[in-house]
């Protein structure tokens, strides 16, 4: 993350420490920034993509930023799923549909497409605060 905005911290949602919320997806990653305050759930996908799959993960981590972000901080919510594989177009489609899109603190936000080894920069440039 050479070229991620500073200072940051990485959360692993995959740490024992961290609670459950129960429905046994939680995407990979929060990326938080105090730069813009920024907030990124980060999904990555090895193969190729599935958005139902990702958009559950990556809603899991929204709700758990929800709950350690400030309410009255102003967020850049920006929620990203990494593919390493191929990402079929109707699945890009389908990460734009309304039904796909992931719902932070009442607003709906599409969920953006990085491809792995991609700067994590080129998706946070067009992204406007919440």
């Amino acid at each position: 993350m050479t070229d991620a905005p500073r200072p940051f911290v990485v959360i692993d949602m995959d740490c024992d420490d961290l609670s459950d919320d129960g429905s046994g997806a939680a995407c990979d990653f929060i990326f938080v920034s105090d730069h813009d305050c920024l907030v990124v759930p980060l999904e990555l996908k090895r193969g190729s993509l599935s958005a139902s799959e990702a958009v559950r993960q990556i809603r899991s981590g929204a709700q758990f930023a929800d709950r350690i972000i400030p309410q009255d901080a102003r967020v850049r919510f920006v929620p990203i799923v990494v593919v390493g594989g191929r990402v079929r177009p109707d699945e890009r489609r389908n990460l734009l549909k309304r039904d796909y899109q992931v719902s932070f603190r009442g607003k709906p936000v599409a969920i953006e497409v990085l491809k792995c080894g991609r700067p994590l920069v080129q998706v946070l440039r067009n992204r406007a605060t919440l």
